[in-house]
């Protein structure tokens, strides 16, 4: 039998390059969804932490006859502080 006509193992060329696309096709499909859910589970912590920022202030202000907490710093800045309501309408 001629050198020509025998087999090597392994895989050819173009072989190698369809999974090569069919790798980068998966893949540009599942980043931007994978993006998409990472953006609203950042949203979702952001709307649990105004929540319980809401809440500690309303806690508070149940303590100290209906006194909100002091926007003043030690240094005399103010501050902002605001409820969760509020920052659901900044995100729309």
């Amino acid at each position: 039998m001629s050198k020509w006509l025998v087999r090597k193992p392994g895989f050819s060329l173009v072989e190698l390059v369809i999974v090569v696309v069919i790798i980068g096709v998966i893949a540009a499909i599942a980043v931007p969804r994978i993006s998409r859910g990472s953006k609203a589970s950042s949203v979702g912590a952001l709307l649990a932490d105004l929540n319980a920022l809401r809440t500690a202030v309303d806690m508070y202000a149940g303590e100290h006859n209906g006194a909100w907490p002091a926007a003043d710093n030690k240094e005399g800045n103010r501050s902002a502080v605001c409820n969760a309501r509020q920052g659901r309408e900044m995100l729309k």
